[in-house]
């Protein structure tokens, strides 16, 4: 893959450029190479504890990788020590409960993304979805 080579070279030249590291790690995920990108993401946030995209990023390739506790724990992480969207990120948890079969944490996860953000299309037909799972 073209993105591949590009972010090694990057890399080669600076191994703590955060883009490339950020880039590299979506190229990896694209490959469903998610143990490679868990790894690289561990490395920057050696650089960055609080580094926002890369803590993100890591919930997506966990996500991704099907190990939905460590997503859970992820955004319960996020959500005690970030000042960022807390409606994005409500949503985002509520999504990975959902995937655990926890609907019901899902719907509260969802209610308090859309008690932030209320016009958060997101979370507002995640929330639709999830409902009619439980309907059924």
């Amino acid at each position: 893959m073209k993105a591949l080579t590009f972010y090694d070279r990057a890399l080669a030249a600076n191994s703590k450029h955060r883009n490339a590291l950020i880039g590299k790690t979506e190229a990896l995920i694209d490959l469903f190479r998610f143990d490679e990108a868990i790894q690289l993401l561990a490395f920057a946030l050696t650089l960055n504890q609080q580094d926002f995209a890369a803590l993100n990023m890591k919930a997506i390739v966990l996500f991704r990788a099907k190990r939905l506790h460590e997503v859970v724990q992820l955004f319960d992480f996020l959500l005690a020590n970030s000042d960022t969207d807390m409606g994005v990120l409500w949503t985002n948890k509520g999504n990975a409960l959902a995937e655990l079969g926890d609907r019901n944490g899902a719907l509260a996860c969802f209610d308090r993304a859309l008690a932030i953000s209320p016009e958060y299309r997101s979370a507002a037909m995640q929330k639709s979805w999830v409902a009619k799972q439980l309907d059924r």
